[in-house]
């Protein structure tokens, strides 16, 4: 990612998951390295994907990891964020498609354009 002025900060978190291999990687931006270096990223991952990745359980997998790096931020920038609800009980029923971790991706995809769709919207208005 490549911010195009010095005066926004850009952010950006990435999920990419290996199904078969119950593989992941999660891969920060610039902005979000301050908060969100290696080791508490690989905290994340050993402690609330790989888990559940190993028990074919990719929607909470992707909940929790999402719950974890929403709290993250929130303590960084200290803004009270609505995280999503995560439930410690992940035996229920394993995830059946891609729409939960879908939205995930989406939702991290959206928090990496939001800087460069926000300069777009001052240009705009100048």
């Amino acid at each position: 990612m490549q911010c195009f002025d010095r005066q926004h900060e850009c952010a950006g978190i990435v999920v990419a998951l290996a199904m078969e291999e119950h593989g992941v990687i999660i891969a920060t931006g610039h902005g979000v390295e301050e908060f969100l270096p290696d080791t508490r990223v690989r905290t994340i991952i050993d402690r609330y994907i790989l888990p559940r990745l190993q028990r074919s359980d990719v929607s909470h997998a992707m909940l929790h990891a999402s719950a974890a790096l929403v709290a993250a931020a929130s303590q960084r920038y200290q803004k009270e964020i609505e995280a999503p609800a995560a439930t410690s009980d992940s035996r229920r029923m394993p995830a059946r498609g891609w729409s939960a971790a879908l939205v995930v991706i989406l939702f991290f995809v959206a928090l990496a354009l939001r800087p460069m769709v926000l300069r777009l919207f001052e240009r705009r208005s100048q």
